[in-house]
């Protein structure tokens, strides 16, 4: 993200040099001093908001890998459903039958 902030330097140094020359007789240059403190605070928070989002966009591009469910549920907690399905399994064919 070096290119957002060296292009805000250059044009921090830009508007430096021509608030210093906009006050001299004779100069093209509109600019009458800007509040050169304030206007760098800016252009600090827009630097680390386009940061922010080169960041989302990196992310969004390359998302994480997700965890495998096994790793996220413990599956030695779940009980065993084999004996309730020996169970209900004649019980759902009943209802099957044709007669």
């Amino acid at each position: 993200m070096s290119r957002n902030s060296d292009g805000i330097g250059i044009l921090l140094v830009l508007l430096l040099a021509g608030s210093a020359l906009g006050g001299k007789p004779g100069s093209r240059l509109p600019l009458t001093g800007p509040d050169l403190g304030s206007l760098a605070g800016e252009f600090h928070r827009m630097v680390g908001l386009m940061e922010k989002v080169d960041s989302l966009g990196q992310m969004a591009a390359n998302p994480p890998r997700l965890p495998e469910p096994s790793q996220l549920i413990n599956t030695g907690a779940l009980p065993d459903m084999s004996a309730v399905m020996d169970l209900i399994g004649p019980l759902l064919g009943n209802f099957n039958s044709e007669k």
